[in-house]
């Protein structure tokens, strides 16, 4: 059965990402596409270190693209 995984997805992805060195340090930030999203908390800029504080989905997204399949397969 398959399940969504909601903000579990984050704890990996941010190891991933930092083993990666694909986020370089405590301050990697990506910056909001100016896209209103209809969550408030959406629509600004997150630095890593603050992300766990938000569901900011899209910040995960951008850092998951960033990590290829080879990465995530050796990690699993």
């Amino acid at each position: 059965m398959r399940f969504c995984p909601a903000s579990t997805f984050k704890i990996p992805n941010t190891v991933i990402t930092n083993k990666t060195r694909e986020a370089s340090d405590e301050k990697f930030a990506f910056h909001w596409d100016r896209v209103k999203a209809s969550l408030e908390d959406w629509n600004r800029d997150y630095k890593l270190t603050k992300i766990f504080q938000y569901p900011v989905v899209w910040f995960y997204q951008e850092l998951a693209k960033r990590i290829s399949e080879e990465q995530l397969m050796a990690d699993l």
